[in-house]
């Protein structure tokens, strides 16, 4: 629901052009490899691809047990 409400809003459009996680970890090893044996820095590397394929979601079982209740909903915010 997220992404798409997104590109909805700001009428965009994204691609859905999608990598394998092993390939993706393949080609941040061989940048991370090459940014040692020349002493440089790339914009792609390990921590990167981590970071953007790791899963943001979470639980929010706990909030409901204390009462709380969401002000606003996905779409409202």
């Amino acid at each position: 629901m997220g992404v798409g409400q997104v590109c909805k809003v700001l009428e965009k459009h994204i691609p859905t052009t999608h990598f394998s996680y092993w390939l993706g970890m393949f080609g941040d090893s061989f940048f991370d490899l090459l940014a040692f044996m020349t002493c440089r820095k790339f914009t792609i590397s390990s921590m990167r691809v981590n970071k953007y394929c790791a899963t943001t979601q979470f639980d929010s079982t706990k909030e409901k047990t204390f009462g709380f209740e969401t002000p606003y909903t996905i779409d409202e915010g």
